[in-house]
């Protein structure tokens, strides 16, 4: 990760939201991550730990923030400590709300992001198993998960099923003109692969299979790594109730 100085007024509001949790800051470094697009992301070090500190996009509706929270809680009661454990606040809740903004507290993860969906150079073999070993340990920590479930939780099939209607509400709305047209140029292909896709989840039954939580997301840039080993998995923001399918397709279209 690439962390820079926080500017002075993002760092008054991090030291106000900070006043917010039982936290002793001390002395203290406050740094922002440069690789995070979605949501902002502050590295807190003090004397003695380190803390993230994640401001969430403001597009982000409470309920998924309230879904992601409770199923990183379920897993760290569920001892499950490869994924970050969040911190109450002094009023006893796992999200902060501060000037129309939500955040959330957490202990850092050890080890650091090696790699990226666009850079496998150092995904070895090792690494690859570590992978599969920690998403299969997920898996299994998090099956009994009885959280609720956002109401607007959609699987990947029903994305499939409704998939060329919702690509043809969406090109309109493409903002950048060069891509626009992008997309009206390979129409044709894009409603094929849908079509493909739809085809071969009914003939697997695919919305007949077991449902659980899903990370949705699963790939080398959202996990930490000690050596070869994975010392970390994060960034849940996709989290959704579907088949475990939808986080091994993730997976396999990593190497």
């Amino acid at each position: 990760m690439v962390y820079k100085q926080v500017p002075t007024k993002d760092l008054e509001r991090i030291l106000k939201v900070l006043k917010c949790y039982d936290f002793k800051v001390g002395k203290h470094a406050i740094t922002q991550n440069t690789l995070a697009n979605v949501n902002k992301i502050f590295l807190i070090k003090t004397d003695a730990k380190k803390y993230i500190l994640r401001e969430s996009n403001p597009v982000t509706a409470l309920f998924h923030l309230r879904f992601e929270a409770d199923i990183l809680d379920y897993l760290a009661k569920k001892k499950f400590h490869l994924t970050p454990r969040l911190l109450l606040n002094t009023r006893g809740d796992l999200i902060t709300y501060f000037e129309k903004k939500y955040y959330s507290l957490q202990e850092f993860l050890p080890g650091e992001v090696k790699e990226s969906v666009s850079n496998l150079i150092r995904f070895n073999d090792a690494k690859l198993v570590s992978f599969f070993m920690v998403s299969a340990g997920f898996t299994r920590s998090v099956q009994g998960f009885k959280g609720k479930i956002p109401r607007d939780n959609k699987s990947l099939y029903f994305y499939a099923k409704n998939g060329i209607t919702i690509l043809h509400s969406l090109i309109h709305k493409v903002p950048s003109t060069p891509i626009r047209k992008l997309l009206h140029e390979n129409q044709n292909l894009l409603e094929g692969f849908i079509s493909d896709l739809l085809r071969e989840m009914k003939m697997n039954r695919y919305d007949e299979q077991p449902k659980q939580v899903v990370h949705f997301d699963i790939h080398p840039g959202n996990v930490n790594y000690l050596g070869d080993k994975v010392s970390g998995l994060f960034d849940f923001d996709w989290a959704r109730w579907d088949c475990r399918l939808t986080d091994l397709a993730c997976m396999e279209c990593t190497p």
